[in-house]
């Protein structure tokens, strides 16, 4: 429930931006999405090659370490979608 609530906080706080803070937000956005996508995609690989767990510990399966990562990366998959969706329309914004 407080994940729903920050969430709901954070949309209404960016809501409230002006365009050109806004705009810093997406960038932060993207920018953190991408940094996310790489880290997971090492840890992939790693676990893949070596069958070892870059990080923690497992059970059975290397892999069941990069599952807090993916949901983290899936919650915040909608809101840059929105971003890329609207930018998509509205044009390149340098």
């Amino acid at each position: 429930m407080s994940l729903v609530i920050t969430g709901g906080g954070f949309l209404y706080a960016v809501f409230r931006l002006d365009a050109s803070h806004r705009r810093r937000a997406e960038k932060g956005l993207m920018s953190g999405m991408v940094v996310a996508l790489a880290i997971l995609a090492v840890g992939f690989f790693y676990a893949k090659v070596t069958g070892v767990s870059l990080w923690e510990t497992y059970f059975f399966d290397p892999l069941t370490t990069l599952n807090n990562g993916a949901i983290a990366i899936s919650l915040l998959a909608w809101p840059a979608m929105a971003v890329a969706w609207r930018r998509d329309r509205n044009g390149p914004s340098l």
